[in-house]
This record gives structure tokens, sequence and C-alpha cells, in this order.
């Protein structure tokens, strides 16, 4: 079996956020003892960390650094799931981005609540195919 030890105990993340089912971990920081894995399949190991953080959590991914590209791009890498899109609701505003090719971030509050002000009326319109 698994013995714990200080080496696991420091592994834990002591940071993370989630954005709607998701959980995102950083990659350099926790989870990076080989015995977490080597004790127990992938599979039913991420499924527990996902209860661990609640009924909500149904994917996990790491989050790498940002490329040093034209688009600042994410490295993150899905353990849990394979959706990489997450859903978001926020001052009234539905939005959507993919966690593998744009990077979000959470210090942008008022922006986002300034946005969530801006009246959009007759700016969205339906089309049929």
């Amino acid at each position: 079996g698994l013995i714990w030890d200080e080496q696991l105990s420091n592994d834990i993340p002591r940071k993370w956020r989630v954005h709607g089912d998701m959980l995102l971990l950083p990659s350099s920081r926790c989870f990076l003892d080989s015995r977490w894995l080597n004790h127990i399949p992938s599979e039913q190991f991420w499924a527990t960390v996902a209860r661990a953080f609640g009924s909500s959590i149904k994917r996990i991914a790491f989050e790498g650094a940002i490329k040093n590209d034209d688009f600042r791009s994410p490295t993150t890498r899905l353990v849990l799931g394979n959706d990489p899109w997450i859903h978001l609701v926020e001052n009234g505003i539905k939005f959507s981005y993919n966690v593998d090719k744009s990077m979000f971030c959470a210090g942008n509050v008022t922006e986002r609540m300034r946005m969530g002000q801006v009246s959009c009326a007759n700016e969205i319109k339906k089309t049929t195919r």
C-alpha cells in the first residue's frame, strides 16, 4: 500500500482554481510524486481528487506555463474528462472558452463587470440554416 510521508503531504495542492466544473491545478506544484499513480489506477485517483474538491468537479486539468508565442497560448493537460471547453455565466454574460487554446485571467473582474453592464440589445442576431 501507499505509505503516507512528508513528501506526499507536501505534494498536495496549496493553490487551485475552479472554472465551472473544472478544477485547474498548477502543473509544477502538486501530485508530482510517482507513488500517487503507481499505487492507485489513474482514472480512480483523479475521480477521487475530484470528489475531494466537491460534487461539482467533473474534470481536472493541469495548467502549465504560458507559451511565449504571438497568442500567449496556455499549456494544459486534462487528466480527468476530455472536453476542454468551459462554459460560465458571470454578471449575466454567458461565455465559453477552451482551456487548451485560451488564457483566462481571474483578475479581470472590473472589466468583466463593466462588460456585464453594456447594453447589447439587438446586437446578437439569430440565424437559421
